[in-house]
């Protein structure tokens, strides 16, 4: 582990060092503090007209622009959603009201867009509402007792309603919507750290390296492993500024948000080694990091919701790693555990294992 050690000391050295450190955290503060207040559109279509219903929209009307709609066949619904007239549709069945009453399965269903990453936080939400009022049913004696119960909840006299999910719905939108900023930042910070290593083979230290008892193969791998622990430090600066200073969530359990962002961590790296492994000097790999980090973002969804893109860009996003760590992430901070996550992060593992099996069989040729 002494490459290991001697690069990140030597990168902890490197004039700039504060600078490339502080760069994502302040790309995503300054887009954080710009993101103001973020709402949902959701279309209703309630079929119970019940005051049990009518009290669900009501509870979930602050923090959504609802859409009242007449009721709708499942193609409807698809071509609402797909032009992205709203986040996400909910359907309350007739007879909602006796099934809870009952404590049977609601007749509630919800619907939208695999690509729209926001969408996932509302329907969270009101999956914790309905569980919120299936908890208050249990209890109540009676038809009336719920309604009381409910009517005493909404003043705040009531504090038996389990938190499912936890945290504030705002601060997650705001946190998610600023993810993306991140990931850029992470493979900015990759790209800037990793040209310092790269920079022993323009300057003959790597020669030397090799003269001494230390295989090629040992070389790049604590090289990179140096670099990942770089980056994944950086990981968790950025969070805790997030969480700490600007107010942000990252839903029930961050550290699965750490993991999914660790795992990506993994492939930035794997896309600097790439990069530099193609690169004849250092202002060419400067130049193809901006070509390569812009479109994985935009494709990717970091900057805005993969949905709201035409159906060509959205299938071409399945093929960068950028819409995989979104997806991951959005599901984390919507309450998933890792295992709701795992295709993410296989297809991450994969995508990194590529690129570095890509640059491996590349020399890298630095020239001052």
């Amino acid at each position: 582990m002494t490459i290991l050690r001697n690069n990140i000391q030597r990168l902890f050295k490197r004039k700039g060092l504060i600078f490339i450190i502080l760069l994502p955290i302040i790309f995503t503060t300054i887009y954080l503090m710009g993101s103001g207040e973020l709402k949902y559109t959701v279309g209703i279509v309630d079929l119970d007209q019940s005051r049990l219903s009518e009290w669900l929209l009501d509870d979930i009307a602050p923090d959504s622009d609802l859409m009242i709609l007449e009721e709708l066949d499942q193609n409807e619904i698809e071509k609402m959603i797909l032009k992205n007239e709203v986040d996400l549709i909910m359907v309350i069945h007739k007879g909602y009201k006796e099934s809870v009453l009952k404590g049977e399965s609601n007749l509630i269903e919800t619907y939208f867009s695999s690509g729209n990453q926001l969408a996932l936080l509302p329907r969270n939400k009101i999956n914790t509402k309905i569980q919120q009022l299936n908890s208050m049913a249990t209890i109540a004696t009676s038809e009336e007792d719920l309604y009381e119960l409910l009517n005493r909840y909404a003043v705040g006299s009531v504090d038996i309603i389990p938190k499912v999910l936890g945290g504030n719905t705002d601060a997650k939108k705001i946190t998610l919507s600023g993810i993306g900023i991140m990931v850029m930042s992470m493979m900015i910070f990759s790209h800037s750290s990793g040209t310092k290593m790269n920079d022993d083979k323009a300057n003959g230290i790597y020669q030397r390296i090799m003269a001494a008892p230390v295989s090629r193969k040992r070389y790049s791998l604590e090289s990179m492993g140096s670099l990942f622990i770089m980056v994944g430090l950086n990981v968790i600066a950025v969070m805790l500024i997030i969480a700490l200073v600007l107010g942000g969530d990252f839903g029930p359990n961050p550290i699965n948000v750490l993991v999914v962002l660790l795992v990506f961590a993994l492939v930035a790296v794997a896309i600097t080694n790439l990069i530099n492994s193609i690169s004849k000097d250092r202002r060419q790999a400067n130049a193809l990091n901006v070509m390569i980090t812009t479109p994985l973002c935009m494709l990717g969804g970091c900057f805005w919701p993969i949905s709201i893109t035409p159906e060509v860009m959205q299938y071409v996003s399945n093929f960068v790693p950028t819409k995989w760590v979104m997806d991951a992430v959005a599901k984390t901070m919507a309450g998933g555990s890792l295992d709701t996550v795992t295709n993410e992060l296989v297809i991450l593992l994969l995508f990194s294992l590529a690129m570095f099996a890509v640059s491996s069989g590349k020399r890298i040729a630095w020239s001052k």
